[in-house]
Order: structure tokens, then sequence, then C-alpha cells
């Protein structure tokens, strides 16, 4: 099982609102591919050297991330439709506890091979 985020939508330089989401990850080893019960597009971007200064907020609490993951995050989520369904591995896995991270990155490929779509965030072309 993986952690999905939920991005809701918001206009640009508004705070970006999520919740996260359990979500069932297939073994491919084991057996084919199923489809996710969420569909989500995996990102990918660069950590960067940035310290994590921007906030995204959750229902209770809010996270600090680096800024090309907040503008990732602000560049993807929908202007005024529905909520936009993320996996990014700086949120969806808890970066604190090892024994998690570790075996979620070693998921990894299940993670991306899963995923309706895969975004390559490059950064926002302003650098």
């Amino acid at each position: 099982e993986i952690r999905v985020l939920k991005v809701y939508p918001g206009l640009a330089g508004s705070a970006i609102i999520c919740c996260l989401l359990p979500c069932p990850l297939v073994d491919q080893t084991l057996q084919p591919a199923l489809p996710s019960s969420i569909p989500y597009a995996a990102l990918s971007y660069c950590w960067g050297s940035d310290e994590a200064v921007n906030k995204i907020y959750f229902m209770v609490s809010c996270l600090l991330v680096g800024s090309s993951l907040k503008d990732a995050l602000e560049t993807l989520r929908s202007r005024s439709k529905e909520p936009v369904f993320l996996w990014a591995d700086a949120i969806c896995i808890n970066q604190k506890n090892l024994a998690e991270k570790s075996a979620q990155v070693s998921r990894m490929h299940d993670v991306y091979t899963q995923a309706e779509t895969v975004y390559i965030w490059l950064g926002t072309g302003k650098d």
C-alpha cells in the first residue's frame, strides 16, 4: 500500500491544500498489474538543494517542502475543477520512518508503472 496525495483545486499563488489517502499497490512479481483504486499520477522532480520552507496544508497541519515540489504541485493542481491525485515521494513516504522509507523506495518501480500518468518536473523555466 502507498499513500496518494489528493491536491484540491486552487488559483496560482493560493495555498496548496491536500490530504493523504491510502492506495493499494500490486506486487507485480506475484500478479499482473490491476487498476489502482485511486487513479494517480506519479511525480518525478528534482529535490534541489534549497531548504524545505514552502508550506502545503493538510486538514489539521502543514508540511514544509522544497521550492521544486511546491512549484510542481502548484502547476499540476486544477484551477477550478476536481482534485488531482499525485504520488510524490517527499510527501507520500514518511521521510522520518526509515523502515517505511526503505520499503517504499524498493517499490518505486511498481509506484511508477502502476501510475496512470508520470510527470517529470524540471522546473518553472524561470531559472
